[in-house]
């Protein structure tokens, strides 16, 4: 019987132990994501600040609120300025746009009408120089580790006014840019998904 409960006690006073031990493995393997996310976020900023052009192509859905659009866009970024060319709808492709300080103006035969902007300020034509722009300089408000259909991913959120923010996702392994979405007062405004992203 005392071999019983000397066992019993060994046992007992083990169990408290392994959960510490996993409870601090657990906090050490979350503090070493965060910090392999935080870095990750460093190095994606210092390549867009490397680069003289970034471009994409995109699909860009822009929520006016009553009306919805969406844009199927290539974008080249260089010195702060970003020229646009529409490829979808088929209606208006072809069309280039320009980011000028009062927004978005389509330009297309010596002709360009005002597109409005969305909450916030932003618009499909702007969307890239904010993107590209808050990566090389924005405030980050937060870096996270993920995983999105079975791949890797960096969530990086930055603060764009007091009312709007922006969060890119990465591929994790090549830090290739995947999505963006810029939010007006907490609500969805402009979504992006890139194909052919090239920092040069």
């Amino acid at each position: 019987m005392r071999a019983e409960s000397s066992l019993a006690q060994k046992i007992a006073a083990a169990v408290p132990a392994a959960a510490l031990l996993a409870a601090t493995l657990a906090s050490c393997a979350t503090a070493s994501g965060s910090r392999r996310a935080e870095q990750a976020a460093l190095d994606v900023r210092a390549a867009f600040l490397s680069a003289a052009t970034v471009s994409a192509t995109a699909n860009v859905r822009a929520d006016y609120g009553e009306r919805v659009y969406d844009f199927a866009l290539e974008y080249a970024y260089s010195d702060g300025e970003c020229a646009v060319t529409v490829r979808k709808p088929d209606e208006i492709a072809g069309i280039t746009a320009r980011v000028s300080s009062g927004g978005a103006t389509i330009e297309w035969d010596g002709a360009s009408v005002d597109t409005g902007t969305l909450p916030g300020g932003v618009s499909p034509a702007v969307l890239f120089a904010v993107i590209c722009e808050e990566l090389k300089t924005g405030y980050i408000v937060s870096a996270v580790a993920g995983k999105s259909g079975g791949t890797e991913t960096l969530s990086v959120t930055t603060e764009v006014s007091g009312e709007v923010s922006q969060t890119t996702v990465f591929a994790l392994a090549t830090l290739t840019p995947l999505t963006s979405e810029l939010y007006s007062a907490g609500r969805l405004v402009l979504s992006a998904q890139y194909a052919d992203f090239v920092l040069t």
